[in-house]
């Protein structure tokens, strides 16, 4: 698969985005 830079870009701030909330979730249950 073919992605733009743009597109790559769009995509990994999303998966970083996704997995920082995932640990921000499991910093609040398990304080």
């Amino acid at each position: 698969m073919k992605y733009s830079l743009g597109a790559k870009l769009f995509i990994a701030v999303w998966v970083l985005a996704f997995v920082v909330s995932v640990v921000w979730l499991g910093v609040l249950i398990y304080e």
